[in-house]
């Protein structure tokens, strides 16, 4: 598993509408506006996401998803 982390500055852009989904991403502080474009080319906001996840949460998260039980 690989993990890394990365900055945005304001209004940067991080996934387009129609981009393939390859990656999951946690917000760890910020605000994130999630929009989509109509086809008429305007943007309807869907969500504004606030961030206050730690490293250590984002981990321990990351661990429960790959835990298997042992047979």
């Amino acid at each position: 598993m690989l993990t890394q982390r990365k900055e945005y500055g304001p209004a940067a852009k991080i996934f387009a509408q129609g981009d393939p989904a390859t990656s999951v991403m946690y917000l760890m502080e910020g605000v994130v506006r999630l929009s989509v474009l109509s086809h008429a080319g305007k943007e309807a906001v869907v969500a504004v996401l606030e961030g206050a996840l730690k490293p250590a949460d984002a981990l321990l998260e990351l661990m429960s998803r790959d835990a298997r039980p042992e047979l």
